[in-house]
């Protein structure tokens, strides 16, 4: 009995710690969508401005340049946005997919293969790839034959 009373005791503490921290939490999850906003806006417009002079080919390489020249967590975080945008509004690129598996599970496993070779943190890197994984399923769908 003694045991139930003492686990009551910490369960009760914590939950009033809880309660006490959730508005300070809150709050602090409140300011970041501030900078997580303008930082998601400002890697769209780069986006679209680099895809309207380039070719898909060169969207996943310019994601990688922007993460080794990031300054901060956000620029990080904003580059497999970069990278999708990018890849949407480039010009086609014959040599985009010559990598990427035609198996899906190939090119599933894919960009984990192709990161263990490319100086990146592994999630972004992933990231940036399936991208390159998902426009080049949508290419060869759509392709006849």
């Amino acid at each position: 009995m003694r045991g139930v009373r003492v686990f009551l005791l910490v369960f009760g503490a914590c939950a009033l710690l809880a309660a006490i921290a959730a508005p300070y939490v809150w709050q602090r999850l409140k300011d970041l969508k501030g900078p997580m906003d303008a930082e998601l806006a400002r890697s769209v417009a780069d986006a679209t401005a680099f895809g309207a002079e380039h070719e898909q080919s060169d969207c996943a390489p310019e994601a990688f340049r922007r993460i080794d020249t990031c300054d901060g967590i956000w620029c990080q975080v904003g580059t497999p946005d970069f990278a999708k945008e990018c890849l949407q509004r480039a010009r086609p690129s014959a040599a985009l997919c010559g990598e990427v598996p035609e198996s899906a599970l190939k090119a599933a496993l894919w960009p984990a293969t192709k990161c263990l070779g490319i100086a990146a943190e592994p999630q972004l890197c992933r990231r940036i790839l399936l991208e390159v994984v998902k426009v080049c399923a949508a290419k060869r769908a759509t392709r006849p034959g």
